[in-house]
């Protein structure tokens, strides 16, 4: 059994066109990731402002939720 060597319908230049398009969309996805990240780091920042401010107000007293205490449910 004998193979050519060009048989294939593939040829050179679209293998080649595959490699670029990967590496095309490689980059976007990591220019994407890239701005979530920042503006991720953003947010935290924010969300770091806005609690100093509400510490600042409200003190520091009332700055930890009570949802673990064990109240007793009124009228049930």
């Amino acid at each position: 059994m004998k193979l050519r060597a060009n048989n294939s319908d593939c040829t050179r230049s679209d293998g080649g066109s595959a490699v670029v398009v990967v590496l095309v969309l490689l980059l976007a996805i990591m220019a994407f990731l890239e701005a979530n990240t920042g503006t991720l780091r953003s947010l935290k920042r924010e969300l770091q402002l806005i609690e100093q401010r509400q510490l600042i107000k409200y003190g520091e007293s009332v700055s930890t939720n009570n949802f673990g205490t064990n109240k007793p449910s009124l009228g049930r």
